[in-house]
């Protein structure tokens, strides 16, 4: 298909394309540069963080982004919450599970959606104490019904990370 026999054709068909109505548009994408993709951040709970803030952790890719298997087996991502959902709220939902805490603070973290994306959810990273215990909240939580009051049912989804 990139050969140039074939890419002016292609290119045609795929400007008419639409999905449900919905036209699909190609858009320019230049690569970010080296410096740009390194992971700049401090360490520990202040570090993620940072990072969190900057958008750089997103809870995807080998070990979530975490830099390490260590923490990495040892958290979660949990989906599905209402898009103003704050921390310490899925603090409270997380009630009666081992969440880590680092100088008194729980390690929940909010994690930015990519850009361009239109949701209505959230997405939290959640580092649990030990391996077990997030295995046990993986257990407790994937699948399961949000408590709410509207008239939509929010369906929180856990995610392990390896």
């Amino acid at each position: 298909m990139a050969s140039p026999n074939h890419l002016n054709e292609a290119m045609r068909l795929l400007r008419q394309f639409n999905i449900i109505g919905i036209d699909v548009h190609a858009e320019r994408f230049i690569p970010p540069t080296e410096w740009e993709t390194l992971a700049k951040r401090g360490r520990g709970h202040q570090g993620r963080k940072q990072a969190v803030a900057r958008g750089l952790l997103d809870g995807t890719g080998p070990w979530g982004g975490l830099g390490g298997s260590t923490i990495a087996q040892k958290s979660l991502v949990l989906s599905g919450f209402p898009g103003t959902t704050s921390t310490d709220m899925v603090e409270k939902f997380l009630v009666g599970l081992e969440v880590a805490k680092s100088k008194e603070e729980s390690m929940v973290y909010k994690l930015p959606l990519p850009p361009n994306v239109n949701t209505l959810y959230s997405k939290f990273l959640v580092i649990m104490k030990t391996e077990k215990d997030a295995w046990t909240a993986w257990r407790e939580l994937n699948q399961t019904v949000l408590p709410t009051n509207g008239r939509r049912q929010n369906i929180v989804q856990a995610q392990l990370i390896f």
